[in-house]
């Protein structure tokens, strides 16, 4: 089935309702309201509610008697919700939401709780576009009717930059005002973008109150959020479409691969289809809470000898780690093994633990006469943001792992995420220097999850791919660690002994088509709506290869940048042909174009090649 390919369920396109409220437009989808725009601006990115358990799982909804009245400049509509808990409902949400025509917007939610619940949040989310609001000084009003100013940080800020908030003032671009009022709680806003989401939150429920909080049946739960617009004088000026090239173009990061724990050893014709994606390294996990550490420690290092790859092991230490230092130093005598960098990490710090690094950073680089030593965080950058190391000689790099849906994980999100990688980087760099920064190991879902993203085999995945590394390597990350090697989780599914049959994943194909592009240099010749395309363009030599992905379900036409040269060659990944490449493991044939269109079906890749 298309759907399949496309973005890895069968399910359809979703339902999106365009509503408008006077000079505002916004859709409505699934019981949020998203992309609220004044002409190209982008005034709000989604306002939701939500139920969060007391570990923060986010629990799921169900929408049902939606009744809409859409005007030219004017919507109304209401709709039932329910979270459900295993198939028990456990609150009943009625829900209003309306927008007239002098741009206010007003959400109202009314939840009854049916069954008891413990919840770390239950209401109102309002997401903040990053473009429109950085650097905007925002006025608050507190509950207490008081003010404060602020402004919307440019780096990633660990904390929340705004608490206590009633209501927030602040100014768009073209010197529109924007205010958002709330009602049933109050509220505060944290930097997303420390776990790669592209916006800031305003969120219900203040984290230092006490949680969680226990719900009973009969407790009643009502919020208000309203979002008012006054425009400026001055006529709405769209976004520049195109930018000026990069002055400093950047080299293309080593790119590396996590090995497959927990999946059958590579095959010779999967390490076969592994090496023709030009991998520089395979990353090993060491983990001494597995009591097999040591058998996967073997397999690993066998397998990175057989993709002709080096390898980065990472090491997991627990609190014995002076024990468990003397047990990777025999393991180390045994196997000799070649190894580039070693990673360290603690299970029970979420970032750099000074003590332990202060313990095994000497005999670990003595132990790998010439690797690089990296420190950081194994989980998202926010650890990393909120116990940054201090300056030091006993570690190389800064290292942290990122993934895209913590706190959201439908497909349009996925892509508005891919902005904030590159500000992990930027932000990073403010504080660590000139070390070098390494990311990864970035994956779809976080890595705990031990069932893997149903998205991983998609088209919608590989053009993820292709804007995570545009967005990394603009920003100046030095390596790059994605998925894993094969199985679920990687980026390729793993011969079947049965049919002897196992597929390259759409990922795997966009990695085949940079395997020859190592050292190349990144640069930024145009800039696109990132929401619906990602580029990335390459220079080595005299050669130029530009990646393009469509990120929706249109068919668009891309236009060539005008210094991109013709004639070029160009393949493209899509419904008709990644099926039959999926199978062979080999990228589209190449075709010639003179024209400076490419046209792109749904979720489709493409490669186009020429030489300068």
């Amino acid at each position: 089935m298309t759907e399949l390919l496309y973005h890895g369920t069968p399910e359809a396109r979703p339902v999106q309702h365009l509503v408008r409220a006077g000079l505002l437009s916004a859709i409505f989808e699934n019981g949020s309201l998203r992309t609220i725009k004044l002409g190209d601006q982008e005034v709000a990115r989604m306002i939701y509610f939500a139920l969060r358990d007391d570990q923060w799982n986010t629990i799921p909804t169900r929408i049902s008697d939606e009744q809409l009245s859409i005007n030219d400049q004017s919507f109304s509509l209401t709709f039932v919700c329910g979270h459900y808990q295993h198939d028990t409902e456990v609150i009943h949400w009625k829900c209003e939401l309306s927008g007239d025509e002098t741009g206010t917007i007003r959400f109202s939610i009314d939840g009854t709780v049916l069954h008891p619940f413990l919840r770390n949040r239950a209401g109102f989310c309002v997401l903040h576009p990053i473009i429109e609001t950085v650097g905007q000084a925002v006025t608050i009003t507190h509950p207490d009717s008081s003010k404060s100013k602020g402004v919307f940080p440019e780096l990633i800020e660990p904390y929340q930059p705004f608490v206590d908030i009633a209501a927030m003032q602040w100014t768009l671009p073209d010197g529109a005002e924007a205010t958002l009022s709330f009602e049933g709680d109050i509220f505060e806003t944290e930097d997303q973008r420390n776990w790669s989401d592209a916006s800031f939150k305003t969120y219900c429920t203040p984290l230092h109150l006490s949680r969680p909080v226990q719900l009973q049946p009969g407790d009643q739960i009502r919020q208000v959020v309203q979002l008012a617009i006054s425009p400026s004088q001055s006529p709405v000026s769209p976004k520049r479409s195109t930018a000026s090239p990069t002055q400093h173009p950047v080299l293309l990061p080593t790119i590396g691969l996590s090995h497959a724990i927990d999946q059958p050893k590579l095959k010779a014709d999967e390490a076969a289809q592994l090496r023709k994606m030009g991998l520089n390294y395979v990353r090993i996990a060491l983990d001494f809470g597995r009591p097999d550490w040591s058998e996967w420690l073997t397999v690993g290092l066998s397998e990175a000898k057989r993709l002709h790859v080096q390898v980065v092991l990472a090491v997991t230490f627990t609190n014995h780690y002076q024990t468990e230092l003397s047990q990777l130093q025999q393991a180390v005598e045994w196997l000799n093994p070649s190894i580039s960098a070693v990673e360290v990490f603690h299970t029970n710090h979420p970032a750099i633990d000074s003590t332990m690094l202060t313990a095994v950073a000497a005999p670990l680089k003595k132990l790998f006469s010439g690797a690089r030593l990296g420190v950081g965080s194994a989980e998202q950058f926010t650890e990393l943001n909120r116990n940054r190391p201090a300056p030091t000689d006993s570690f190389d790099y800064l290292v942290y792992a990122l993934n895209p849906q913590v706190h959201a994980v439908d497909d349009q999100t996925l892509i508005e995420n891919i902005a904030a990688q590159a500000d992990t980087v930027q932000t990073a760099r403010s504080f660590a220097g000139d070390t070098p920064i390494h990311v990864g190991p970035i994956t779809l879902r976080p890595r705990h999850y031990t069932e893997a993203d149903h998205r991983q085999p998609s088209l919608l995945t590989a053009g993820w791919l292709v804007g995570s590394l545009a967005s990394l390597t603009l920003a100046g990350a030095s390596s790059l660690t994605y998925f894993e090697t094969k199985g679920p989780k990687g980026v390729i599914e793993g011969i079947d002994p049965e049919t002897n049959q196992g597929q390259v994943f759409p990922v795997g194909l966009v990695l085949m088509a940079m395997a020859d592009w190592q050292g190349a240099e990144c640069i930024t010749e145009e800039t696109y709506n990132s929401l619906t395309v990602s580029t990335l363009s390459l220079r080595k030599e005299h050669a130029k290869l530009l990646l393009v992905a469509n990120h929706t379900w249109d068919e668009p036409v891309f236009s060539l940048p005008d210094t991109f040269p013709l004639p070029a060659q160009v393949w493209v990944l899509d419904e008709t042909t990644a099926p039959a490449c999926m199978q062979a493991g080999e990228l589209p044939t190449m075709i010639p174009v003179d024209a400076r269109t490419v046209s792109l079906k749904p979720f489709a890749i493409a490669g186009i090649l020429t030489q300068s």
